[in-house]
């Protein structure tokens, strides 16, 4: 994991290394979901760019398990070295699907403590 103290943020990068073990599955398991649920994102800018932001969270779904067992390791080790006694909860978690010429805008993660991406 690499730490970058950014101005008063500190951005942390890790590598799934597993990734290519649920990759295909988990890729055609998403665009399933993409067909049977609504886009997420109705005031953003790229009204292209899928995303299930408040239509399905991943948290609550064990095909992610995997996934998201790895995002609260990562956190636990982010909190840990820096030395930060804080006790949370994932509380949701999404994903998007970008087609080309697809983007996501600027947008910021205000309302929460820390944000995985």
């Amino acid at each position: 994991m690499n730490f970058n103290y950014l101005f008063p943020s500190v951005v942390a990068q890790d590598f799934f290394d597993g990734h290519n073990k649920v990759e295909k599955d988990l890729v055609n398991y998403i665009m399933k979901i993409k067909k049977k649920t609504k886009s997420g994102g109705q005031n953003w800018i790229s009204k292209d760019t899928y995303t299930t932001l408040k239509e399905y969270d991943v948290v609550k779904d064990d095909k992610f398990k995997v996934i998201n067992d790895f995002v609260m390791n990562s956190v636990l080790n982010y909190i840990r070295n820096l030395k930060i006694n804080y006790d949370f909860n994932c509380v949701s978690g999404w994903f998007n699907v970008y087609g080309k010429n697809d983007f996501q805008e600027y947008h910021n993660h205000i309302y929460h403590t820390l944000s995985v991406i």
